[in-house]
């Protein structure tokens, strides 16, 4: 949270910077690039490592982690567009405490339900696709 959170006094750019990251996270597609996300020694790698023992069931297959990530970057780029800007100090502490009730939000009992019945529909589907001599047809997601 706080590297990105230094572009905001950054003359050099910063703001722009937090704007276009925040376009690109923000797409329909997110226009991340594959090696960024396949790589293990990317800091987002890392600590997607050492947040996910920490989440609770479920968070990770609903990717609370991408939405922490995504609403980090989109108030840090709308904080970026004000001016004058006030107690940037408070504004990313309070910023980190939403982003952690984010990550430690419990999946709802129904949210979870519905979770288990997607899990299963897609296994369906993906036992369905195999042909006759075991290969499975490319999933589109």
């Amino acid at each position: 949270m706080r590297p990105p959170a230094a572009k905001l006094t950054d003359p050099d750019g910063g703001a722009g910077y937090l704007q276009l990251i925040a376009d690109l996270t923000n797409r329909p597609r997110p226009a991340l690039e594959q090696t960024l996300l396949d790589s293990r020694s990317d800091s987002i790698q890392r600590w997607r490592a050492l947040v996910e023992p920490l989440l609770p069931t479920g968070a990770t297959e609903l990717h609370h982690r991408f939405t922490a990530m995504q609403m980090t970057i989109t108030e840090l780029a709308r904080r970026a567009r004000l001016h004058p800007r006030r107690d940037d100090e408070l504004f990313i502490s309070n910023l980190i405490d939403l982003v952690a009730s984010v990550l430690a939000a419990t999946v709802s009992t129904e949210t979870q339900r519905l979770l288990e019945r997607r899990t299963a529909t897609r296994g369906e589907r993906r036992a369905s696709n195999v042909d006759r001599t075991g290969s499975a047809y490319k999933q589109v997601r």
